[in-house]
């Protein structure tokens, strides 16, 4: 199976996800991921990962408060978000 997985967050939510995808790998998966540049070096060499442009935190200030107003307006500003990030 084919997967990709999207990073967007500081190390203690990034790294649990560079765990997962050495044993989506180990269990034959073709993995690729998207992370914050700080961030690629948590996933092994065999994964491929694109970086994000800009910081954890310019992230965190972007989207500060949006979690209340619930999960559809997070996955719509994260959306952006990422296509931001992947385009700069």
């Amino acid at each position: 199976m084919r997967i990709v997985i999207l990073c967007n967050d500081t190390r203690g939510g990034v790294q649990p996800y560079a765990v997962l995808t050495r044993g989506l790998v180990a269990a034959g998966h073709a993995v690729s991921t998207v992370a914050p540049s700080g961030m690629t070096h948590l996933f092994d060499t065999s994964v491929p990962v694109t970086p994000l442009s800009g910081t954890e935190d310019a992230l965190t200030f972007a989207v500060g408060g949006v979690a209340k107003k619930g999960a559809a307006a997070a996955m719509r500003v994260m959306a952006q978000e990422m296509t931001h990030r992947l385009s700069g």
